[in-house]
């Protein structure tokens, strides 16, 4: 069979061109993944992180053909974690944000430092272990014409059986609460509430 070029999928309302009205241009094609299986080596020698189950679908909005919709599912193998994804991306302009949501997530000592290493985050004066009863993260890119490019997160975190340690402390946070609240836009915001 023959497959179609680039150009022809990702026409000039992808790139960027054409009238720049919105509507203008012919409709972007739905995009579908299924089922596949990703593997995340973001350190090199570190543990990858290994993605099962990924179902991602990208879908032009009928009111602005220049944006696309992201809708999705994939599965964590380590620590298991199940994630729903959602979110937005202007083609037109380079803006997007896209959020990931999960809960009932065990995250032991362990398995936050493997977390830790596979991602390359060095290694903190304290480690912390609990489950994740709730968790929702969005990453938002900021449009190619801002003066600062750089993605902003926020987070919104709630645990439960929280237990956290640092060296010439002692063991205070035990079995806690905690709702966290991080935004890292604007000179960055972090909130936490631990009840024990």
């Amino acid at each position: 069979p023959e497959f179609p070029a680039a150009a022809e999928l990702f026409t000039d309302a992808l790139l960027g061109g054409g009238d720049g009205a919105k509507g203008a241009g012919p409709l972007l094609p739905v995009i579908e993944v299924r089922s596949a299986q990703v593997t995340l080596r973001a350190v090199p020698g570190a543990p990858p992180l290994e993605l099962a189950d990924v179902d991602l679908q990208l879908v032009p909005l009928e009111q602005d053909r220049r944006k696309l919709q992201l809708v999705g599912a994939l599965r964590l193998r380590e620590p298991a974690a199940a994630f729903a994804l959602s979110g937005e991306l202007d083609t037109a302009t380079g803006a997007a944000a896209v959020t990931l949501a999960t809960r009932d997530v065990g995250c032991d000592q362990q398995v936050v430092a493997n977390l830790r290493q596979s991602v390359g985050v060095p290694a903190p004066a304290f480690t912390c272990g609990g489950d994740v009863e709730a968790l929702r993260m969005t990453c938002r890119v900021p449009a190619r014409g801002a003066a600062d490019r750089r993605p902003t997160f926020e987070v919104e975190a709630r645990c439960r059986g929280v237990q956290f340690d640092m060296a010439r402390l002692p063991p205070i946070v035990r079995a806690a609460d905690v709702q966290l609240s991080i935004d890292t836009a604007a000179g960055g915001v972090l909130e936490a509430t631990v009840q024990q």
